[in-house]
């Protein structure tokens, strides 16, 4: 049990701290707050006290270190510490299995849990990912058990990997959905501290618009690799379309309208499904959002078909593939439905040998090699012999990797670039003959 609290009256115990945990504690203790990170893991909190997070993230180190050493952040695994604080913030990243389906009834019960130590002035702040209802099933069960209120709001969560502690420190708006006054009033002296811009709702609304941001960008992605798959065969360019349509100022320069992979991840496919599900419960059609997931995952499929329809033309049918980069995105570690993982697995049907690459993959990584499946985060460890380079992600020596791996080859190799990624480097690669393919552009080679 920690020994003592500065004030336990303005106290915020950030509650489970994986991703989305850590970053909202280490960045509130940052805050001059008092925070409390509570995980029911034993060994997460050993490692947090010697400063060893579970999750990569730029700056996170530093500013879990930093709050270690002022005192304004503590860790703890002893629920008695759970007792007299004022604010609860519930930050479990919620479970989503292989079909993009979230275990929410888990964080529920994890949040029920704690019922019993909150007072009757504290408050409860949701930013675990849930659908729409979530929180008045909270309150209902609260109120079931204790015969009164509880406090509560929903704050939807706004982060992205690698670049976490800028988004929450310096956000360009949080959404509150609350519905009383003494709620607001509170939050407002914790919010202010992190953006003027406050935008306060019912927590229907915040639940609903968290889902409708997700979906709104899943349908762009979606909808802009729709494009792309068009512009290849007509000989247009999808990224000169993508400067037209973000040149429209009811679009936007921001908009997630660049050719590239697929969605991937479980972040966005988590609301899609949400969405769907609420529409089947309440017998709402919903044709658009329904068939987002379908055109997602054909466009999965969209290097297998290169692969495969090159395979016909040469005759060959066994290949030796290399993945580079395998991570979700730079400045992270994570696997995490890792769209290049799921590639080697389809591909390990059809080739011979699949190497993955990526020198950001740590050395603790949980992926389990097969018998034509390998990774490596050490580009000596890999051979020079490829029929096939898939791009799934870029880093700042990636071409310098290639380059190595060219120097090696006498095959021509076909190159597919999923996110255009080297699309600059066409005359390298026409020097040396070999075929480049990228999405949304005409096949040159």
């Amino acid at each position: 049990m920690l020994t003592s609290k500065k004030n336990n009256n303005n106290s915020i115990c950030v509650i489970g701290l994986w991703h989305l945990g850590l970053v909202t504690s280490a960045c509130l203790a940052s805050l001059d707050f008092e925070v409390i990170g509570f995980d029911e893991d034993t060994n997460v909190i050993k490692e947090l006290m010697n400063c060893r997070p579970p999750i990569n993230e730029p700056g996170l180190n530093d500013l879990i270190q930093k709050g270690l050493k002022n005192k304004s952040l503590n860790f703890t695994s002893d629920r008695r510490d759970l007792a007299n604080n004022l604010i609860y913030w519930i930050t479990y990243d919620t479970p989503v299995d292989k079909n993009d389906i979230a275990n929410i009834d888990i964080v529920i019960s994890k949040v029920e849990r704690i019922f019993k130590y909150i007072k009757e002035e504290s408050i409860i702040v949701i930013s675990s990912q849930l659908p729409v209802g979530s929180i008045e099933k909270i309150k209902n069960l609260y109120k079931k058990r204790y015969q009164k209120d509880l406090n509560i709001c929903y704050i939807p969560e706004n982060l992205r990997l690698g670049k976490s502690l800028e988004l929450f420190l310096n956000p360009d708006r949080l959404i509150i959905g609350s519905d009383k006054i003494y709620i607001r009033n509170i939050l407002s002296k914790v919010l202010n501290k992190i953006t003027k811009n406050l935008i306060w709702m019912s927590i229907p609304s915040a639940e609903m618009a968290k889902h409708s941001i997700n979906a709104f960008l899943a349908t762009s992605v979606v909808f802009a690799n729709e494009i792309a798959s068009i512009c290849e065969k007509v000989g247009a360019d999808a990224k000169e379309v993508e400067k037209a349509l973000k040149s429209d100022f009811r679009i936007g320069k921001h908009a997630y309208l660049g050719p590239g992979g697929p969605y991937a991840g479980g972040t966005l496919a988590r609301d899609i499904v949400y969405l769907n599900n609420i529409g089947k419960d309440l017998n709402t059609s919903l044709p658009l959002i329904s068939n987002i997931p379908k055109s997602n995952t054909y466009h999965k499929d969209w290097v297998i078909r290169l692969i495969n329809n090159d395979n016909k033309k040469k005759g060959s049918i066994n290949k030796k593939v290399l993945i580079m980069g395998v991570i979700y995105k730079e400045g992270t570690n994570t696997l995490r439905r890792s769209y290049a993982i799921e590639l080697a697995t389809k591909l390990s049907k059809q080739c011979e040998l699949i190497h993955l690459y990526d020198p950001l993959v740590g050395t603790n990584s949980k992926f389990k090699s097969t018998d034509n499946i390998s990774m490596h985060n050490k580009i000596i460890d890999l051979s020079n012999d490829y029929d096939d380079i898939i791009i799934c992600r870029s880093w700042s020596k990636i071409l310098n990797d290639i380059i190595n791996i060219m120097a090696n080859n006498n095959k021509n190799i076909a190159i597919y670039d999923i996110n255009r990624d080297l699309s600059d480097h066409l005359d390298l690669f026409i020097s040396k003959g070999y075929k480049y393919r990228t999405i949304g552009l005409p096949n040159i080679i």
